[in-house]
């Protein structure tokens, strides 16, 4: 006797639809033969084993301009835009070469790339900060800034390795030699760095849902006192470090699931702060593909993308966080080049405004399903 079972998911619901199956065979189960299997069908039970058809795009297909992609990001207009090792490249159907045009970052190394709310591309790279506007009707970016030393940036050199859009509408970049942030007239230095050790390099700048700024410092540049992360609340700092159960890895990604929960990766695992404590996860206690964790996602079904350098590795989240839910295997998932991923090195993950997810990868371009 055949069953087809059908799942519809939705962030708040959970059907299964049973097509040509016997209800009278249903009826002659015992009610605690039921409650099985509906509770081991269900999609909350086990990690639902979701089957991505992936594509790929590298250079060597003459789609990209490098295989080592770091960003990921969409426009209102439903554009890709990858920030690579060598340049910016554009996704409209076909892929274009996007900093070419009126003295964009051509060649440059580029670490994150954004549209902000007033419709603006910004380009973090190694020489500087661009900013520039879409023009449809030429199809390319019109490039307006280009701030460095010399036109704005105060002491803090020209590589901006992490660099967001706050709520409120300022930009803040960070580079291995502090922080700067933008009001949409001119840039200034963050007040009371020192105090939150934002002049011992800053990897990571994060803003979560209470407006409260995270900074993820490297190690190599940090000061004696071990610290990992600083938190500025708009009032006063707080740091973190190993002893608080930080991983003692360099910062590399901060995140926030849909419970208000902050996960951080660095290149000895992850570790997920829950408003009170630290939660460290690794490969070494066989929840993650691998400890170097460079990029974190949380997807609109609530699901933690975690991308390392050895694959992907996905964390179901419960309804109520937990340790214990932490650290059940059965809510954890991992994904390889033997899954269809290009490359086991994710550097970006991205969900688009319709669902796809984008994978970028440091040595052989990217995936989307």
């Amino acid at each position: 006797m055949s069953a087809f079972l059908y799942f519809f998911r939705s962030p708040h619901l959970h059907i299964i639809l049973f097509f040509k199956y016997s209800f009278h065979f249903l009826f002659h189960l015992s009610p605690f033969a039921l409650f099985l299997v509906f509770f081991l069908l269900t999609p909350d039970a086990t990690l639902a084993q979701q089957d991505f058809q992936w594509r790929n795009f590298t250079r060597f297909g003459g789609d990209l301009i490098s295989n080592n992609v770091r960003v990921i990001t969409e426009d209102r207009s439903k554009q890709i835009w990858l920030g690579t090792d060598r340049g910016l490249s554009r996704f409209d159907g076909f892929w274009h070469e996007a900093g070419r045009s009126n003295g964009g970052p051509q060649g440059a190394e580029v670490f994150k790339v954004f549209e902000d709310s007033a419709s603006f591309i910004w380009v973090a790279t190694d020489t500087g900060v661009y900013q520039g506007t879409w023009n449809n009707s030429r199809g390319q970016i019109d490039w307006l800034q280009h701030y460095n030393q010399q036109t704005g940036l105060i002491g803090i050199g020209a590589s901006i390795v992490t660099m967001i859009q706050r709520r409120n509408g300022e930009i803040w970049i960070g580079t291995p030699l502090g922080v700067n942030w933008f009001n949409g007239a001119a840039w200034h230095p963050v007040e009371g760095a020192e105090v939150g050790q934002l002049n011992q390099g800053v990897q990571v700048i994060y803003e979560d849902e209470d407006e409260v700024l995270w900074f993820g410092l490297s190690r190599s540049n940090r000061l004696q006192s071990g610290n990992l992360i600083s938190r500025f609340d708009g009032v006063g700092w707080e740091i973190f470090t190993v002893n608080d159960g930080l991983p003692n890895g360099d910062v590399q990604t901060i995140s926030e699931d849909n419970l208000g929960n902050l996960w951080v990766g660095t290149t000895d695992g992850a570790a997920v702060y829950d408003g009170s404590n630290w939660h460290v996860v690794t490969a070494q206690d066989g929840l993650l593909i691998g400890s170097n964790v460079q990029v974190i996602m949380s997807d609109r079904e609530g699901t933690i993308w975690i991308g390392t350098t050895d694959g992907i590795s996905q964390f179901r989240l419960p309804v109520q966080f937990s340790p214990t839910a932490l650290r059940d295997l059965g809510r954890w998932r991992h994904l390889t080049r033997a899954n269809g991923l290009a490359s086991n090195n994710i550097q970006a993950l991205f969900e688009t405004q319709t669902g796809e997810i984008w994978i970028g990868t440091r040595d052989n371009g990217v995936n989307f399903s």
